[in-house]
This record gives structure tokens, C-alpha cells and sequence, in this order.
């Protein structure tokens, strides 16, 4: 608990006090990176270990997500396959959600130095493939392939934006921190 205590006090420190510079920019690129990919993970995970998508499941995913404040203040306690899913993948004003996760981070890749061409870089198109990917899903889609499990969609879309995040991962440090 201690441990997270100080990471928390360590994120609110570098929020308040850090310059917006370039490293700013690069570590909160790192952050909505590396939660995309958790929140996937997590959400393939759980959501296809499972046959039936019980109340302790979506409790757990949810609290795994670190959403299960703003699903209640929403939501009440009427818990709900699809309504979880929507939150935590497709909602826009959610800090946790996938789309958000891609969103942040094509704003943030405009304010980088490649931004100023005037053409469009590699990465910018890769992040915006990756927002399109999520934005032109929804919840209800991949829910009603959960039911059939020679479907694969759900685990394609989670293992796909896995897949992206990692990559845009991969394009963005051998862009900027590939030393020869």
C-alpha cells in the first residue's frame, strides 16, 4: 500500500511541477501507451476466460481498471455487460477508456517536432489508424460475438490495439531515440 501511496505522490508531483517540454510530452506518451495496453490486456483477458459475464467479473474488471467509481456514479449498481465495455473502451470522456488512451496521444504526437512538416508523418498516421480502429467499433458488436466462441472479433480487437499501441511504441522511439 505504502508502494502506491508514493508512486501516487510521485505522479502527482511530476503533474504539478514538471516543465511541458518535449520529456513531459515523451512520458505522458509512455503513460496512455502503457495504459492502453494494460486496459486490453486486461479487458481480452477477463472477458474471454470467462463463459458468462457474472456481476463479480465486471466488478473485477472494473476495479482492475480503475473505474469502478465513475461506472457507480453513472451506472448505480446496475451492472452491465455492455455498459462496461462502452466505458472502458469507447468512452471519450473517460481517462481510462481505449479511445481516450489513443485520442491523448495524437493530440500529444502534434506538439513533436515532426509536426511542423508539412506532410503527414508515419506516426501520425499509425495513431490515427489506431483511433479509427477503436472509434469505429462498439460495445453491442463485440459483445454479440462473445457469444459464439469460434468468433474470434473480440480477441482480434483487443489483440489488435495491443498490437498498435506496442508498435506506436516501436515508431516513436527508433523516431526519436534511435542513437547510431
Amino acid at each position: 500500500e505504502s508502494a502506491l501511496e508514493n508512486l501516487g505522490s510521485l505522479i502527482g508531483d511530476i503533474t504539478e511541477n514538471m516543465m511541458r517540454s518535449q520529456s513531459w510530452i515523451f512520458m505522458q506518451m509512455g503513460r496512455h501507451i502503457e495504459r492502453g495496453i494494460t486496459s486490453a490486456q486486461i479487458l481480452d483477458e477477463m472477458y474471454l476466460q470467462e463463459e458468462e459475464l457474472s456481476e463479480t467479473l465486471l466488478r473485477r474488471i472494473l476495479e482492475l481498471c480503475d473505474c469502478s467509481i465513475t461506472y457507480r456514479r453513472r451506472y448505480l449498481n446496475n451492472l452491465n455487460a455492455t455498459a462496461v465495455l462502452d466505458m472502458l473502451v469507447f468512452d471519450t470522456t473517460n481517462p481510462r477508456s481505449l479511445i481516450f488512451q489513443a485520442d491523448s496521444l495524437r493530440e500529444l504526437l502534434k506538439k513533436l517536432p515532426h509536426a511542423t512538416t508539412d506532410s503527414r508523418h508515419p506516426i501520425d498516421t499509425y495513431a490515427t489508424q489506431l483511433f479509427g480502429q477503436i472509434g469505429m467499433t462498439n460495445a453491442e458488436e463485440l459483445l454479440e460475438h462473445l457469444a459464439n466462441p469460434d468468433d474470434a472479433q473480440m480477441r482480434d480487437f483487443f489483440q489488435s490495439t495491443i498490437d498498435k499501441l506496442t508498435h506506436l511504441s516501436v515508431m516513436i522511439e527508433t523516431g526519436y531515440f534511435a542513437h547510431t
